[in-house]
């Protein structure tokens, strides 16, 4: 068989080629071994198409084979063979040699993504910056995405990556002035890297691709590359001001405004953390706007928001506790845009203290319900807060960390990965 062949045929039947052991409901301990003492903590997971393969930030030594160095690793589970392994590593398999942050894994299940300051990973990375890397899972090829137009190091750092479905585009966010021709202007922009053909594209720009003049972050891709969610402050980009939620269509060089006001008013606040499902008709994001759907459900709280591009219909979701309206952040959202997942912090009474319990929540758009999901097998509420989640391609799968120590065969305190079934 052709190597191209065999890539394609293998990307096609590795997320069908596992059984799943757990029932709907069910939650399980992801990054938790009897063998291993409690030592260090994991966060931060992002979990395949498939929900085979977990990706997640862990500083316990030896959770994997051979044991982790100190830092802070990518730990890389497949939930089938139960095997742990690091993706924070060169293509030899030397460790970074500094910490390791905001994995994601595309949802291939063979592709890793991540930013580090490391200098060890890749060969010429001399400047010392955080840079954005590529591990290949199948090969164990470690790659740099954070690469100027030109194949040299960028002159500051490049954080927050996000992959495209066959790890071939990634964005990312940098304040570096010689990505592109066009140089910077000191503010955070938005980039995309070709990984294919090793060029690098500018995407905060606004109409005659011009450089943002605000601060651009949190970039979300579509599957196919196309696609570019931000939110950004530039005032710029379109025919609004203050932080607001963008779309860059990179084929047909145009920048859409998405956390736009009703009827064309334009909103009355700022809007964060956007989302972009993997067949880029539906982008999800956090507001705090009362004006964005034509009876906002007040009062004033950060809600989930979800806009349908092709229908130009925006939908608003709000998720309560004790029957009061909760701050919500969104975490991600399904390939088709039928779910969301969400975190909402419950305000909780604790020795005459008020403190935040985040708690992560599935929205189903189709049923227009919304369940728990940093919950137990038995339904029971997690006792401490859910910190960052990810949900799979499906929908079917939510992974999240957490301190709790009630949701399965967790036997210590420290931050564990968590992993549940719709």
């Amino acid at each position: 068989m052709r190597p191209a062949l065999a890539a394609a045929v293998w990307c096609v039947l590795s997320p069908l080629a596992w059984s799943d052991s757990l029932d709907p409901g069910d939650t399980k301990v992801l990054s938790f071994k009897k063998s291993v003492p409690a030592v260090g903590g994991s966060t931060r997971p992002s979990v395949c198409g498939s929900g085979r393969r977990v990706v997640f930030l862990c500083d316990r030594p030896n959770l994997t084979n051979p044991a982790g160095n100190g830092n802070v690793q990518v730990v890389l589970l497949d939930r089938e063979t139960g095997n742990y392994s690091l993706a924070s590593v060169s293509t030899l398999g030397t460790q970074a040699n500094q910490d390791c942050y905001a994995p994601r894994m595309a949802a291939d299940g063979r592709h890793v993504v991540f930013y580090s300051a490391a200098s060890n990973l890749t060969v010429g990375d001399t400047l010392g910056h955080h840079d954005v890397f590529r591990h290949d899972r199948k090969t164990g090829k470690a790659l740099r995405a954070s690469l100027t137009h030109d194949e040299k190091e960028p002159n500051a750092g490049c954080i927050r990556p996000s992959v495209s479905e066959n790890g071939r585009y990634i964005a990312f966010e940098s304040t570096a002035s010689n990505l592109t021709p066009a140089g910077g202007n000191g503010f955070t922009q938005i980039y995309v890297r070709d990984m294919k053909l090793g060029s690098t594209e500018l995407v905060s720009a606004g109409s005659g691709s011009v450089l943002g003049n605000g601060n651009s972050t949190y970039a979300s891709i579509s599957a196919d590359g196309k696609l570019v969610a931000f939110h950004s402050n530039a005032s710029n980009l379109g025919a609004a001001s203050g932080t607001q939620v963008w779309v860059r269509n990179r084929k047909a060089d145009k920048t859409e405004l998405i956390s736009q006001g009703h009827a064309g008013a334009a909103p009355e606040s700022g809007s964060h953390y956007p989302w972009i499902s993997g067949n880029g008709r539906f982008v999800a994001f956090s507001s705090t706007a009362g004006n964005l759907t034509a009876e906002d459900k007040g009062p004033a709280t950060e809600d989930v928001f979800v806009f349908d591009r092709k229908k130009e219909k925006m939908r608003q979701w709000v998720i309560k506790a004790g029957g009061e309206k909760r701050d919500a952040e969104v975490q991600g959202i399904s390939a088709n845009g039928r779910f969301v997942l969400a975190k909402s912090a419950e305000v909780l009474p604790f020795a005459c203290l008020v403190n935040a319990m985040w708690r992560m929540h599935l929205i189903d758009r189709e049923q227009e319900t919304i369940e728990l999901c940093s919950v137990n097998s038995q339904g029971q509420q997690a006792n401490d807060t859910a910190f960052a989640g990810a949900l799979c391609a499906s929908g079917k799968y939510a992974v999240f960390d957490s301190e709790a120590t009630n949701l399965g065969n967790d036997e210590d305190s420290a931050q564990d990965v968590f992993i549940h079934r719709r």
